[in-house]
């Protein structure tokens, strides 16, 4: 094929990435991608968010070539799977490029060496409410959610919960009492507070709150792990979310707040409305976010961002995203959600990398994909994973 200049490769990958591209230079580009050597595209990203236009390229590229958005790219310079002549990228200061590269061993394969003495499949779908003397209400495993209102428990199909024929009581009796929302590792579930207010938890997440709000001032909630809120709105009683080391304050909107313990900070991403966020231990200082920012608090300090959206909210299609994350990172999302160790042998490997997967497939299919970056192996022996340079 004729050689192709920097300036028109930008050009074109603009074009193939605001739909405005003709059939001849999509054929132009395509014969560039699947061209079987290393390439690579630079370009300043100016006021662009370089995660982001990684991200929405890097699942452009799988389309283009016929695969499914749910494939995780490597580090550059490493070799690849099967079928994906070489889709990555990565991000270094302002620069961004895409590289591509050959595979020489399958997936497949990998992920069979991985497995040879056995596998960890997603968790079934697990979910509580713990009652304040306690007890614990088993929320079924076949349900998608639960809605808490003043004739009791329901499910988001209707049926009834078997609950404690105590709380019945006291919903019944619009008495306030503290419920406690749990999931477990590889578990999600739907919430529909008293006040109509719909929360989505994620997997080992725990979520606080009054089983009515009506004779209290403020709606006050409290959260470890990570949810989306979509709030209901009311003025005269304010939402009030406490998140690790800070306090969010809401009328009504639509945000994600991820407060696991292993991370270093409290993320909130808004996505609709207006949020304002505190630190427990500054009180003066404060930050309101609009729609597509996001506050990082930790150790005293409050910054906001530009958001991944896409990346957030990746778990609630259930996708792993990665976006230019490193090992421990990954890592740790993986032991959140499959419930396994992770236990280093020799040297920890250095690697960083961005993708998509299903969180509905098995760990041996994931690892093998991190696998095929070359710079790691895995072996998985009940529920404890080695990791091997």
């Amino acid at each position: 094929m004729a050689a192709i200049n920097t300036e028109r490769l930008k050009e074109l990958t603009k074009k193939k990435l605001r739909g405005t591209i003709s059939k001849e230079e999509s054929e132009q580009l395509d014969a560039w991608y699947n061209q079987p050597v290393p390439k690579v595209i630079e370009w300043n990203s100016g006021d662009r968010n370089e995660r982001e236009l990684k991200f929405r390229l890097y699942r452009q590229l799988l389309r283009t070539i016929g695969l499914p958005d749910n494939t995780v790219a490597a580090q550059p310079g490493y070799k690849l799977w099967p079928r994906l002549v070489g889709v990555a990228a990565t991000v270094a200061a302002i620069v961004f490029c895409i590289w591509f590269f050959k595979p020489d061993q399958s997936l497949e394969e990998r992920g069979r060496q991985i497995a040879a003495r056995n596998d960890i499949p997603p968790l079934p779908n697990t979910a509580t409410l713990t009652l304040p003397d306690g007890d614990i209400i088993a929320l079924s495993n076949t349900k998608k959610g639960v809605i808490i209102g003043s004739s009791g428990l329901k499910y988001t199909d209707s049926s009834k919960v078997a609950n404690h024929p105590g709380l019945a009581t006291e919903l019944l009796n619009n008495k306030a009492i503290v419920l406690t929302a749990n999931t477990q590792h590889g578990s999600t579930y739907y919430l529909t507070l008293p006040d109509g207010s719909k929360i989505w938890l994620n997997a080992a997440s725990t979520l606080k709150f009054p089983s009515t709000f009506d004779k209290l001032n403020t709606r006050t909630v409290e959260l470890r792990g990570e949810a989306y809120f979509e709030v209901a709105k009311n003025a005269a009683k304010p939402f009030l979310l406490q998140s690790g080391n800070q306090l969010l304050r809401v009328l009504g909107t639509h945000f994600n707040v991820n407060t696991y313990d292993y991370g270093t900070e409290v993320k909130t991403t808004l996505l609709e409305g207006s949020v304002q966020v505190n630190l427990l231990q500054e009180p003066d200082l404060k930050k309101t976010l609009k729609p597509g920012e996001q506050a990082n608090s930790s150790k005293g300090i409050l910054h906001v961002v530009k958001a991944d959206t896409a990346a957030v909210m990746a778990w609630r299609r259930g996708d792993f995203v990665f976006v230019d994350d490193d090992l421990e990172t990954i890592l740790q999302r993986l032991r959140n959600w499959y419930h396994v160790e992770f236990e280093y042998v020799g040297k920890k490997p250095s690697l960083k990398m961005t993708g998509v997967m299903s969180r509905a497939v098995k760990l041996s299919k994931v690892l093998a994909q991190i696998e095929a970056s070359g710079k790691v192996k895995f072996k998985i022996e009940g529920r404890k994973v080695y990791v091997m340079n």
